[in-house]
């Protein structure tokens, strides 16, 4: 048990008793240095007020009592007008009337007194009030000049300083002004502080678990509207992400439990001795498969994570889109050659240029295209469209880019005879020609290291067994031709395959005007030899180019009717001079002579002519590049963007489904397209598309398949 002491947090007031009580104590302190200041400045004016007031009172009381003969007379009714004129002056309280004449005998008093009593009231000169607390007014009494005698007025400070009437003034307007204060800032704090109380309860309610939160506040306040449509959106998302993690949590779960299950099961089947030899390899290579799959699973899991809490690097490095894009749709077609897609790519003639990550761009395309894979079944194989649109909206010539229309990528633009091999390496025949050939050109070739060689073509041959497996070797030679062709990956390959095709050409049709009755054994020599050498050199990664031009100018040589005596001589030739090409000029300026003096050995050589009808007549191309079209409609890109459209033919994307593709995580049932599509890999890419600067998104959805459009940040060509 936990026996830590959980300290209570304090008591905290709310908005409305917090600024109500500060500011009636702000507001108290305010107005009672107000008031004090009011309350002296009041004091002193009465004062003065009254002084001036005693003075004119002390002035008629000097001019009623001196006569007309210039003595001092005190008139009968002194009281009487002393009385009325203490009620028209407003004086209260104390007052203390002397009258005296020249000699400084007292004359009249009030209240009456006798002269002893009456000079305590006074300084012996008479001038000033004898006692502390009262303030005397002197007046003097005169008669044509000549002194009589004098009015001394005394009264109490306290009752100078006295003015009831402005105290009650002062005491309402400070009331009043506190009270409207007070009820002003308890309106304002109450109405500010209702929508602050609904969101707190709110966050209180989220907190607890309970996302159903719903605010019914209205307000004018612009700050305590945001504040409140805020919460309201945060409320909303946080409730959907909660169901997304539990879902995640669950397909997460299903998904890594699944190929979990079927491993145990084979490795307890192939323990038990349930499966033998045969089988048990084969269960133990479907094992490997599942676990090949959980690490697709774990890694995609880690690389969305990295992404999504921002560690993941981008580059902005400037990008030629269409070669680019071009071997990407060719590289992923290598692998998935046999699920039975086939890839259309539209890419325009002239250069588009994009700055971005080129790993990432190559991520989000290849999971774009494994989408559209997944939505395929075996009653419609998958049939992609690949566009690429460049700012201004001009649509690119369909086959300018195709497969069909020679120019998927730099490898395949690097060898522009492309034609002539495919149609030579697609033909099933040859693989039967070249094995019954290579035998007659063992038993008549002389010479040790022919005989071998064309043994060695023979057992390849032999080996291949079928015009399948023949063509499955010569289609290895045709991938290792198009890695080579990469140069970005093999540049030294794809120098050597150039300059032997540019060296070995010139031989060749040489070979071909002039003729001889050695055809058939030159022919199965050069076609099972080059199958045996294209295997071998794709292995090694350097000779690789070599071995399959020369196998594409050995077998077009054999379409066209080669009737050249010295065919095996040119291609010994082409072999050394391929080798000491590894050593030659630099890979740029190689591939660039060997596009050059490539194309012109298409437009001109017999042998490359021949391949191209041998690859009319024969069977599929072994690409996955079909030319069956997605029609996809023309679109207007904006300037400085590039725009990759990315269509299939599958089953759709369910409307249900739609607002969360880019969203989701693994969503339980629905985390597929009908089971076949829609996983992680599209939230990824749209996470890497937003980082490129782009934006990834669903444009067309219907039961025949989807479009989804990749646009990016580009550039005019230079």
């Amino acid at each position: 048990m936990d026996w830590r002491i959980v300290r209570r947090r304090p008591r905290k007031t709310s908005i409305l008793s917090y600024w109500t009580l500060r500011y009636i104590v702000i507001l108290c302190v305010g107005f009672t240095i107000i008031a004090l200041c009011a309350l002296y400045w009041i004091r002193d004016t009465a004062k003065d007020n009254r002084l001036k007031t005693a003075g004119l009172l002390g002035q008629e009381i000097a001019d009623r009592v001196s006569s007309e003969d210039g003595t001092l007379a005190i008139p009968p009714q002194m009281d009487q007008l002393l009385d009325s004129r203490l009620k028209v002056f407003n004086f209260k309280g104390d007052l203390c009337l002397i009258i005296t004449d020249e000699a400084g005998r007292v004359e009249y008093s009030r209240p009456p007194m006798n002269e002893e009593m009456a000079r305590s009231y006074l300084t012996d000169d008479l001038s000033a009030s004898g006692k502390p607390n009262q303030q005397a007014v002197i007046t003097p009494i005169e008669a044509d000049g000549k002194p009589l005698g004098q009015v001394a007025l005394l009264l109490s400070k306290k009752s100078l300083a006295y003015s009831p009437n402005e105290l009650a003034l002062i005491g309402v307007l400070l009331g009043t002004m506190i009270l409207c204060g007070w009820l002003t800032i308890y309106l304002l704090s109450r109405k500010l502080s209702l929508p602050i109380r609904r969101v707190a309860e709110g966050a209180r309610r989220i907190r607890s678990g309970q996302y159903d939160v719903s605010l019914d506040v209205e307000t004018k306040e612009r700050e305590l509207d945001e504040l409140v449509d805020s919460f309201k959106e945060m409320a909303s998302r946080l409730k959907q992400l909660e169901d997304w993690r539990a879902l995640s949590l669950a397909g997460v779960t299903h998904e890594l439990k699944t190929p979990v299950t079927s491993i145990k099961g084979l490795m307890m089947a192939v323990r038990d001795e349930v499966v033998t030899e045969d089988e048990a390899k084969e269960f133990l290579g479907l094992a490997l498969k599942e676990s090949d799959r959980m690490e697709r699973m774990v890694t995609d899991l880690l690389d969305y994570n990295a992404f999504a809490a921002g560690h993941v690097e981008v580059r902005r490095d400037r990008l030629e889109l269409g070669g680019f894009l071009g071997e990407i749709v060719f590289q992923w077609g290598l692998p998935n050659a046999g699920e039975g897609a086939a890839v259309e790519t539209e890419l325009p003639d002239s250069p588009v240029y994009v700055v971005g990550d080129a790993l990432r761009i190559q991520q989000i395309v290849v999971n774009l295209l494994n989408n559209g894979l997944q939505a395929a079944s075996p009653a419609r194989p998958a049939r992609l469209t690949v566009r690429l649109l460049a700012g201004g909206g001009v649509d690119p010539q369909v086959d300018s880019r195709t497969r069909a229309g020679m120019g998927t990528g730099a490898g395949v633009r690097a060898g522009s005879g492309a034609e002539a091999e495919v149609g030579a390496r697609s033909g099933a025949e040859a693989g039967v020609r070249a094995r019954s050939e290579a035998e007659a050109e063992v038993r008549a070739r002389s010479g040790p290291e022919a005989g071998v060689r064309a043994r060695s073509g023979a057992e390849a041959g032999v080996r291949a067994g079928s015009e399948a497996e023949a063509e499955v070797g010569a289609r290895s030679g045709a991938e290792a031709r198009g890695r080579a062709g990469s140069g970005a990956k093999a540049g030294v390959r794809a120098r050597s395959g150039a300059e032997a095709e540019v060296r070995a050409r010139p031989e060749a049709e040489a070979g071909v005007r002039a003729g001889s009755g050695a055809e058939a054994g030159v022919r199965a020599r050069s076609g099972a030899e080059a199958e045996v050498r294209a295997r071998s050199e794709a292995e090694a990664g350097v000779r690789a180019r070599s071995g399959a031009e020369a196998e594409v100018r050995a077998r077009s040589e054999a379409e066209a009717g080669v009737r050249a005596r010295s065919g095996a001589e040119a291609e010994v030739r082409a072999r050394s001079e391929a080798e000491a090409g590894v050593r030659a000029r630099s890979g740029a300026e190689a591939e660039v002579r060997a596009r050059s003096e490539a194309e012109a050995g298409v437009r001109t050589g017999s042998g490359a002519k021949a391949g191209v009808r041998a690859g009319s007549d024969v069977g599929p191309q072994p690409s996955n590049v079909s030319s069956h079209s997605n029609a996809l409609p023309s679109v207007a890109v904006p300037a400085g963007r590039v725009r990759i459209e990315i269509a299939d033919n599958g089953c759709g994307i369910p409307t249900e489904e739609r607002p969360y593709i880019f969203e989701r995580f693994y969503r339980g049932e629905w985390k597929k397209r009908h089971m076949r599509g829609l996983g992680l890999g599209l939230t990824y890419s749209s996470l890497l598309a937003t980082a490129l600067g782009g934006e990834l998104r669903l444009e067309e959805s219907s039961p025949s398949g989807s479009t989804f459009v990749l646009e990016l940040p580009g550039e005019l060509p230079r």
